[in-house]
């Protein structure tokens, strides 16, 4: 069993991870550019991994796993809408460090306030704020 934060930290750190894996997921098929391509790719990799480590954690612990269609078709809506005109490899780019920006802020928030959260969730957490963070980095050579 896992304790409040630990359940908190973990589901949000899930949370995140799928809802990077569901953008790259969305915007791959808009990227021209070979390179933003291939550091896209990357990073889906690493979403995929920190989210299989999140979800084990969770559902050993007998937490079941939201996955909102509704969040999904709105995050859908608001790409499409943002692409439409623009599909650029410095708006793609900036688009993704914005949604990168604001998955890590969120994660933050949580790791402020998970105060019991062991270490192993805390690590995992704090894998996915480095990992974002590098992105944003990366992704600004796009720009």
């Amino acid at each position: 069993m896992i304790t409040s934060s630990d359940r908190q930290l973990l589901q949000e750190t899930y949370k995140n991870s799928k809802k990077g894996m569901d953008t790259i997921n969305m915007l791959l098929n808009k990227v021209y550019d070979d390179n933003l391509n291939y550091d896209m790719n990357l990073q889906l990799q690493k979403y995929r991994e920190i989210n299989a480590k999140a979800s084990d954690r969770l559902i050993e612990s007998g937490v079941m796993l939201e996955n909102s269609a509704v969040d999904k078709f709105k995050m859908w809506s608001s790409i499409q809408a943002n692409t439409i005109f623009n599909t650029s490899t410095k708006h793609i780019a900036d688009m993704m460090i914005r949604e990168n920006s604001v998955g890590m802020t969120g994660i933050m928030s949580t790791l402020m306030e998970s105060d019991n959260a062991t270490d192993k969730s805390v690590e995992l957490a704090n894998e996915l704020v480095t990992f974002e963070d590098n992105s944003i980095k990366k992704l600004k050579n796009y720009l």
